[in-house]
């Protein structure tokens, strides 16, 4: 009886390996097959990008403590950085809720990104005649130039981050009454 519990139970492990493996080779030829069309590919890979794009934008409010944007309300010049921030506000602030994300409208002035790090740096980048992906590129590379800076102690609070919080026990926010 023992050795045929034991013989079953390794029928069973083989045979609920074996599954897993088909449905992985399923799933992963399923992606990319003779039958799935150039536009449905091409929408695979436009959500796969969308979802690195967004993993950037939640990192501003470890690697900066407050980003300004400068342009101008009518000005050509400006067009791409407004049209930047009508679509993409209240995605990054939903992702950074507690990061100062302010813009600020004058007439007749370059369109301009500042961004302040720890210990007081500065950096500003000019988005003069670029279009909204150029703009994003250049929010992106100020993100992760605060990466490599030295970090304050302000910017290193025992808050939860939305990003980081699923990696640890809720316990550890919870206050101990």
């Amino acid at each position: 009886m023992f050795l045929l519990d034991i013989y079953f139970s390794k029928l069973k492990k083989r045979y609920i390996h074996k599954r897993r493996k088909q449905k992985r080779l399923l799933y992963n030829s399923n992606k990319f097959n003779s039958t799935t069309s150039y536009q449905q590919q091409q929408q695979y890979q436009q959500q796969r990008k969308k979802k690195q794009e967004m993993s950037w934008r939640a990192l501003l409010s470890h690697n900066l403590q407050e980003i300004r944007i400068h342009f101008c309300q009518s000005a050509q010049s400006s067009e791409g950085l407004r049209n930047f921030v009508v679509k993409n506000y209240s995605d990054i602030k939903k992702l950074n809720p507690k990061l100062p994300f302010l813009i600020r409208e004058a007439h007749g002035i370059e369109p301009v990104i500042y961004a302040r790090y720890d210990w007081g740096k500065e950096e500003k980048k000019v988005v003069t005649n670029l279009t909204e992906q150029e703009v994003e590129e250049k929010l992106k590379e100020l993100c992760l130039l605060g990466n490599k800076m030295d970090k304050s102690p302000e910017s290193e609070l025992d808050e939860p981050d939305i990003v980081t919080s699923y990696q640890k026990p809720i316990l550890t926010y919870r206050t101990v009454f």
